[in-house]
């Protein structure tokens, strides 16, 4: 299989019913406008302990789905730059970037495709990427070497995801490891928003391909990033399971 094909069969899931399941997650763009004026800060928990100031930074936000991240950056200053396959996701997003009286912007296409257009071209100050990215790439050093042509160089990079060994089977409840960790097989899973939809057996399933923590930070230290954090972050309900890391890296000026 193809990276396009598998964007393809993804677009789909996340174009079925997006904008009215996040109106029901999360309000109206208008309520969640009013929620995220009140307390920016708080959406961006998981990576502001990483950055420094927002203010005047021009970000690259991809794969930034419904926009509640983008929007959050873009109320603290940044000019901020969402790249998602889905259409409805861009919906919701620019109509609660403009109840918020802010604005970002969408670029809707394979994130991949969209970084051949040369404007980009270490165009960002910082590439922020939060939770459910990695695994909708076949080819995982495509997917960072196209991060890295759009970066700035010496600038940061921050990724936010879950954690390997949730997503290949590890059970919160009983830490027992069902799955393989191995395992380098595409899979179909339900889309990230069934879970907030009312008939989620109804939707279009999603392809995506799992990676170990091994091969996302040597694909990174490979392609022209230096790798300067890795954190790892447990589950609320039980602290000795890994439910997600946070890979803060930089891009290399002059790669030997």
């Amino acid at each position: 299989m193809k990276q396009a094909e598998l964007a393809a069969i993804n677009k789909k899931a996340w174009e079925a019913d997006a904008y009215a399941t996040w109106v029901k997650a999360y309000g109206t763009p208008d309520e969640q406008a009013a929620i995220l004026k009140a307390d920016p800060k708080k959406k961006l928990g998981r990576i502001l302990p990483h950055l420094d100031s927002l203010q005047g930074k021009i970000i690259a936000n991809p794969l930034g789905s419904h926009g509640r991240v983008a929007v959050s950056m873009a109320l603290l200053g940044a000019e901020v730059t969402v790249f998602d396959i889905s259409e409805p996701n861009a919906r919701y997003g620019l109509e609660l970037a403009n109840a918020a009286n802010t604005s970002i912007t969408y670029v809707t296409s394979d994130f991949i495709k969209s970084t051949e257009d040369k404007q980009y071209n270490q165009h960002f100050d910082l590439i922020i990427l939060e939770l459910g990215i990695l695994h909708y790439f076949l080819d995982l050093d495509s997917f960072i070497e196209a991060l890295s042509q759009i970066l700035k160089p010496n600038s940061q990079l921050i990724l936010n995801e879950f954690h390997p060994l949730n997503r290949k089977g590890f059970q919160e409840d009983t830490q027992v490891f069902t799955g393989d960790y191995f395992d380098s097989r595409t899979q179909t899973v339900p889309v990230a928003y069934a879970d907030f939809h009312k008939t989620p057996e109804l939707l279009p399933p999603c392809l995506v391909r799992n990676w170990t923590l091994g091969e996302v930070v040597t694909s990174f230290a490979q392609n022209n990033f230096r790798i300067e954090k890795l954190v790892e972050l447990a589950t609320r309900q039980n602290p000795k399971v890994p439910a997600q890391f946070t890979l803060v890296a930089s891009k290399v000026a002059n790669p030997t």
